[in-house]
């Protein structure tokens, strides 16, 4: 029999022996790295770069690029592909959807407007930041414009103006989530 000395201290041996054999695994952690406003500007820049040079990268090339991104939330991709619910909707199909309504390329190039810091600590910041584009309208056709009341006649299509407001949730001074900052507003 073992007395109760030597029981507690081979237990007290096991455990140091298992602390000391979990501080030398190779687990990979990835460490915080400072937050920096001008490399999470950078990553949104980069983002509306993409928008701007999807429509002429073949789609293995802008599925790669895309990817970097992180994940959009439902709340931005459905508007912008003009089909709501449909999941798992692809980085790659909403980057090029993003300049892209009813079948008809925009009439300008997005554009970044604004970018705020909401928050932010070592290694993940918040902002919320507004893209601008001439969107393409189709208007209403006759066919929907008699089964209106009001008998309204038909609308020419036309390009508006609109403002996207988004929060970007950034790792690493790099985008890693975006959602619809209106939507996040109205369940606010």
């Amino acid at each position: 029999m073992f007395s109760r000395r030597t029981l507690l201290a081979t237990a007290g041996a096991a455990g140091a022996l298992s602390s000391a054999a979990e501080a030398c695994t190779f687990v990979g952690r990835r460490k915080p790295i400072a937050f920096s406003d001008a490399g999470c500007r950078r990553s949104l820049r980069d983002l509306v770069e993409l928008i701007h040079a999807a429509p002429a990268l073949s789609a293995e090339a802008l599925q790669e690029r895309a990817d970097g991104f992180g994940t959009f939330a439902q709340d931005v991709s459905d508007p912008i592909l003009d089909y709501p619910n449909l999941s798992p909707v692809e980085n790659a199909d909403l980057i090029r959807g993003w300049s892209r309504s009813n079948g008809h390329d925009d009439a300008a190039p997005i554009v970044l407007r604004e970018v705020n810091l909401l928050k932010a600590s070592k290694g993940i910041a918040l902002y919320q930041f507004t893209l601008r584009r001439r969107r393409y309208n189709r208007g209403v056709t006759e066919e929907e414009s008699r089964r209106d009341s009001c008998g309204m006649g038909e609308v020419e299509s036309f390009f508006e103006t609109q403002d996207a407001s988004y929060l970007g949730l950034f790792r690493n001074n790099r985008l890693h989530e975006v959602s619809a900052f209106d939507a996040w507003l109205s369940e606010a």
